[in-house]
């Protein structure tokens, strides 16, 4: 069985149980557990992948932007000249180090962030001028992700927010709560932050666009790890928390990462979860990795986006939407009351109460009536599905609507996906809405096109190679995605060109594995030379496929590889015991090895264990056909249906567990 220390991949719904439980049983009133100090003991750090998509610049826009004033005021460029040629015009007058100098159009913007804040821009009124400049102009927007972040501090689940980012979206998120949090953005404020607050935090760790003081330089970042109130503060904060949940940090700066791997040592108990865009795991930075491989409870969870990520947490948890969201006025009704004493003048009191007049009739009077797709999207915010389906039936002529009919379709899949009766009615009925849909629309729908595939896939998977209807459905996959693929661009749309390619390929793959089982059974006309046509046609679309998806899709691309190594073992079959045979072989367990050490930090146990007995499959092939190359092979292939069987057994998967004895006996 895996080791528990080391980074584990784990699925948002680990996430959700754990901050159920820091979060504490409900007191009968419906509060949150008084003994957990009011307030759940969760901790959120968030990074600048969470402000991305409120349009907030990243540290290289900065740097451009400030690349350009700079080139300016040194007299080397004009006002509105290009970034790139601004930076190149500074290096050749010597004001930038050689270093920068661009190679192949390509500059590192990353790393001349803290340089220009080091040797540039270094006066404190300089540095929030350039900030505000890029930050301020948006101080009241809000992304989805911190208005659902607002809602886990709303609803008891967060108790502090650290962020590094300068703007004040993670302050908006919890004030449209109707909630003021303590806020800590300077390093002489560290003092009102409690280990166990009563009242929501928010912590700029970095300062904030209004601090006098911001950290962007060198120097200045480093001095976070020094600094002993914020050590204190940190060490103190995350003893008592009982999960810290890492999102849009890439873990690159060396400051707080080493305040981070300072508590994951001293408490190597310490629950984390590393929320990473990335889709693998060897992409993350080298602090990132050190600090998952400390201690134990170290969780990673890839391919998130921060706004889809605290969308699924919401609707983990149940609570959807904000409440803010789905009834904006409640919050003004909350707070209408402006109070005023006896000898406040008569003029006073009148306005006070107008305005709590206004509010409370614009509450009951004037909100708008909610549309149908409203509704749905409220339901399916909360993973309620089938809520969310059977609020579109209830509007008269949905079928005719295209987008109410992909809405309803991809109700009925997700409600099929989640739900653990699986009921192939509901899957059919989805696949048959997704059929008429595109009937109409044709290919304009890329996207309910790619969705229809994959409940075509879920219904192959129930039926099953054996089914007569099997063949058929694998064929109308294939054409479907080939005349998807056909009208995209594969340059400008790479990750959906290479995904429909992968899912023909799948198809033709299918397809030949069901004719072969049918020649076995003497029913089926189809010949060997036509079996393997399908299989090298299936092998050729995997490899064509393969880069985009590894570019786009780190997921996807693995079960390419997966795909791609069980049509080369089948194609050995064809080759008898001649050198294409052990080449196809060869690179079979190369694909497999690759999907082992990709699963065993990216994936759930129970996939992880899949891959294994993947591998331990290609191995015995080859060492069944092939005994001398394969000499001494056949303890690996022990060792790993092994360890499959141990994660098996862990996680109660008895049938699959029973599988991996037969294969050791």
């Amino acid at each position: 069985m895996r080791p528990p220390s080391g980074p584990r991949p784990r699925e948002i719904r680990h996430l959700v149980e754990d901050l159920q439980r820091a979060r504490g049983r409900e007191s009968e009133s419906g509060g949150a557990n008084p003994a957990a100090g009011e307030r759940g003991h969760a901790v959120f750090l968030i990074g600048a992948g969470c402000s991305a998509s409120a349009e907030i610049p990243l540290a290289a826009e900065v740097a451009q932007k400030a690349v350009v004033q700079l080139a300016v005021a040194y007299g080397e460029a004009k006002v509105g000249a290009k970034p790139l040629d601004a930076l190149k015009a500074l290096v050749a007058a010597g004001k930038f180090p050689a270093e920068f100098e661009p190679e192949d159009e390509v500059a590192r913007w990353g790393q001349l962030y803290s340089y220009v804040f080091s040797e540039h821009v270094k006066h404190p009124n300089e540095q929030r001028e350039l900030i505000s400049a890029l930050v301020g102009i948006r101080e009241y927007a809000l992304n989805w992700a911190h208005a659902c972040l607002g809602a886990l501090v709303e609803k008891r689940f967060v108790h502090t927010i650290l962020t590094t980012n300068f703007d004040q979206l993670a302050l908006q998120g919890v004030i449209r709560t109707g909630i003021v949090p303590v806020v800590a953005d300077g390093l002489e404020s560290l003092n009102r932050i409690s280990p166990t607050p009563k009242s929501p935090q928010v912590v700029h760790l970095h300062g904030s666009m209004h601090t006098y003081e911001l950290r962007n330089s060198y120097a200045a970042l480093l001095e976070t790890e020094h600094d002993g109130g914020l050590q204190f503060m940190m060490m103190g904060l995350l003893k008592e928390a009982t999960v810290l949940v890492v999102v849009g940090y890439a873990g690159g700066e060396e400051g707080i990462m080493t305040l981070l791997q300072r508590a994951a040592t001293a408490l190597p108990r310490m629950v984390v979860y590393w929320i990473a865009f990335e889709d693998d795991f060897d992409l993350l930075s080298k602090r990132t990795k050190e600090l998952l491989s400390t201690g134990e409870n170290k969780f990673f969870i890839p391919g998130q986006r921060a706004d889809d990520f605290f969308n699924k947490v919401v609707g983990e948890l149940g609570i959807g939407a904000p409440d803010w969201i789905r009834w904006p006025l409640d919050v003004l009704k909350r707070q209408a009351k402006i109070s005023s004493d006896a000898q406040s003048s008569a003029d006073v009191q009148r306005l006070a109460s107008a305005y709590a007049k206004r509010v409370h009739f614009a509450a009951d009077h004037g909100v708008r009536k909610d549309e149908v797709s409203d509704i749905a999207t409220e339901h399916r915010s909360a993973l309620k599905y089938a809520e969310a389906a059977k609020a579109i039936e209830e509007h008269s002529g949905f079928e005719s609507d295209d987008d109410l009919l992909a809405l309803h379709a991809d109700s009925l899949f997700n409600d099929y996906k989640r739900s653990r009766i699986n009921d192939e009615e509901v899957l059919q009925k989805a696949i048959g809405e997704f059929e008429t849909l595109i009937e109409r629309t044709g290919t304009a729908r890329i996207g309910d096109i790619i969705t229809l595939i994959e409940a075509q896939r879920d219904l192959s998977d129930r039926l099953g190679v054996d089914d007569a209807t099997f063949s058929t459905l694998a064929e109308a996959v294939q054409d479907l995605a080939a005349k998807a693929q056909a009208t995209l661009d594969a340059n400008a749309n790479l990750r959906e060109w290479s995904l429909l390619g992968f899912y023909g390929a799948e198809a033709v793959q299918a397809r030949a594995e069901q004719a072969g089982r049918a020649a076995a059974e003497a029913s089926s006309s189809t010949t060997a030379k036509d079996r393997r046509g399908w299989l090298e046609d299936a092998r050729r679309r995997y490899v064509q496929v393969l880069p985009g998806l590894s570019a786009t899709d780190a997921t996807k691309a693995r079960e390419c590889k997966e795909g791609l190594a069980g049509a080369l073992i089948a194609l050995s079959e064809y080759e008898r015991e001649g050198a294409g045979a052990a080449s196809h072989l060869r690179e079979a367990q190369t694909l497999f090895r690759e999907v082992v050490e990709f699963a065993r930090v990216n994936t759930p146990d129970q996939e992880y264990a899949g891959s294994l007995a993947n591998l331990a499959d290609a191995i015995r092939s080859m060492r069944l056909k092939f005994p001398h190359e394969a000499h001494g092979s056949q303890p690996e292939e022990q060792e790993l249906i092994a360890r499959a069987l141990d994660i098996y057994e862990s996680i109660g998967d008895s049938a699959s567990a029973s599988r991996m004895r037969d294969l050791l006996d």
